[in-house]
């Protein structure tokens, strides 16, 4: 993966910055999302898809060929999401980590 940053420009508060992805041959086109940085936290945002969403910039995690949820019974949900509020509860060890962010 190639990547490839502009440098952020103040926009009234806000900052933006363009990061392109070239893909390899065989690999889905790329998305165009738009990210938003959290700069209260280390976290960066982006509005994303669980079914059909008509317009705006939406990732689609069915249409990336490098997106994985992560299961509850990992150690990155266990340990390195615990500052998120990792629920302990998991129905499945195979469900997707989840977290409760206030």
């Amino acid at each position: 993966m190639r990547c490839f940053g502009a440098p952020a420009v103040a926009l009234g508060g806000a900052a933006a910055a363009e990061i392109r992805d070239e893909p390899s041959p065989g690999e889905p086109p790329p998305q165009e999302v738009v990210l938003i940085a959290d700069t209260g936290s280390d976290l960066t945002w982006s509005k994303c898809s669980r079914g059909e969403v008509q317009g705006g910039r939406v990732f689609h995690a069915d249409r990336s060929s490098s997106f994985r949820t992560f299961p509850c019974s990992s150690a990155v949900c266990k340990t390195d999401l615990a500052d998120l509020s990792s629920l302990s509860r998991c129905p499945s060890m195979l469900d997707p980590c989840s977290y409760d962010y206030r």
